[in-house]
């Protein structure tokens, strides 16, 4: 289970994976294409991408950086 995230944190994470999205190793990723090979709805990703989420479920973590070709940990850290 992922922690609770702060109100930093959340922004941060979000901006790591817009990062991720749109510069990752698969290069830029739509929000549609993503949502798809992940199996989430955009709405989830853009309230991630825009801070709006305290406690992100683990599982569609998962599936999104397997989806960006990166690791969960890419993400969740709290120092950039």
């Amino acid at each position: 289970m992922v922690n609770v995230l702060s109100g930093k944190e959340a922004e941060d994470f979000g901006r790591r994976l817009k990062h991720a999205r749109e510069h990752g190793p698969r290069g830029k990723v739509s929000l549609d294409k993503l949502a798809r090979e992940a199996g989430c709805s955009k709405q989830v990703l853009s309230k991630w991408e825009h801070g709006k989420v305290s406690r992100p479920d683990y599982i569609t973590l998962r599936k999104v950086c397997a989806a960006l070709g990166i690791e969960p940990g890419a993400l969740l850290k709290m120092k950039e």
